[in-house]
């Protein structure tokens, strides 16, 4: 699969997942509204009781955040990796310490407008090295 559909790919799982986890606010007034029709008990046992769903129901929420931000980021280490090894940095000896610099370079521009933009950012940079290191075999 090429770098362009697997960022394509990874975008839309993130928003698939983000969008089916939904808000914290709606994850704990499910919770809390599951509790309510199974619960029994006195007044209040049943608000302490509630209190206790929706402290766990926050903690599940941020834990499964959590978890949906690791996967996409494992997903993006593996695209990295891609990108090193079909960029113009994978054929120098030290390549790998230009790609983390220009990497570096690429993410600080470009993060804030999704990782397709670092990844654009990149290339440039990756290009421009390329010509830099060529022009100076020719003078």
């Amino acid at each position: 699969m090429s770098i362009e559909e697997r960022i394509k790919q990874n975008d839309e799982n993130s928003r698939r997942l983000y969008d089916e986890l939904g808000t914290e606010k709606d994850f704990v007034k499910k919770a809390i509204a599951d509790f309510q029709n199974t619960a029994v008990g006195t007044m209040t046992e049943l608000q302490e009781k509630q209190k206790e769903v929706e402290q766990k129901a926050v903690q599940d929420y941020r834990e499964a955040k959590r978890n949906i931000r690791e996967k996409i980021k494992k997903e993006e280490e593996d695209i990295k990796h891609q990108i090193y090894m079909e960029s113009n940095c994978s054929e120098y000896p030290n390549g790998k310490k230009v790609f983390d610099i220009l990497w570096n370079k690429a993410w600080d521009d470009g993060h804030a407008y999704g990782f397709r933009e670092v990844y654009n950012v990149f290339c440039d940079l990756d290009d421009m090295v390329m010509d830099i290191t060529r022009t100076m075999k020719v003078v």
